[in-house]
């Protein structure tokens, strides 16, 4: 589960009058993890507004290969 606010607020100023504009809002996701991961290297990174997940495979599931045939 992935969760975090969002926040924003913006001023404009003029002779005339005087502008505040703020939002925020909440948001989560929730993601189902499919088997054989190896959740003891699970890494996260935040990094200019953009979160990256790596979800690593445990060595047993590196090992299955399936293969799909591709028809033309």
């Amino acid at each position: 589960c992935i969760k975090g606010e969002k926040r924003t607020e913006e001023k404009k100023d003029d002779k005339n009058y005087h502008l505040t504009e703020r939002s925020y809002g909440t948001f989560q996701r929730r993601f189902a993890l499919p088997d054989g991961l190896d959740l003891d290297k699970v890494k996260a990174k935040f990094d200019k507004g953009v979160l990256a997940i790596e979800l690593p495979k445990t060595a047993e599931s590196r090992k299955k290969v399936t293969k799909i045939k591709i028809d033309k």
